[in-house]
């Protein structure tokens, strides 16, 4: 007996509510462009697993992105080390810092940050939004 597999349903923009329509747009403007209907909708699936729904949330969460020429130890430390050189140099945060930008990361950030690798990249979000 052969199983028939049913394809994947995409859901099409106009079937998505207000606020995911919204979240949509913001993923376009901010760094989805170059990415597939399809693509945007799994990016959203995956902020959604972090509570981000709505353009507003992702909009105080999102911090950084790096380019796709990381392994995700080296995005964080490039994360890391733009976090603590210029977010955080005036509030003298350098007791945090260690040797190693991914340490910094894995000891001081990785509580306070989460990351999601999509499409080669490594976008950097505030869990605390």
């Amino acid at each position: 007996m052969t199983q028939t597999v049913e394809p994947e349903t995409v859901v099409d923009y106009s079937d998505l509510s207000a606020d995911e329509q919204n979240l949509y747009m913001e993923i376009t403007e901010k760094f989805g462009e170059k990415w597939t209907h399809e693509q945007t909708l799994d990016f959203m699936g995956q902020l959604d697993d972090y509570g981000i729904t709505d353009a507003y949330v992702m909009g105080d969460a999102f911090m950084y992105i790096t380019d796709c020429q990381y392994t995700e130890n080296g995005a964080k430390a490039e994360f890391a080390e733009y976090w603590f050189t210029e977010v955080m140099e005036q509030a003298g945060a350098y007791d945090n810092v260690v040797v190693d930008w991914a340490a910094t990361y894995d000891y001081a950030l990785r509580f306070d940050m989460f990351i999601i690798e999509f499409d080669g990249d490594f976008y950097f979000f505030n869990s605390n939004y």
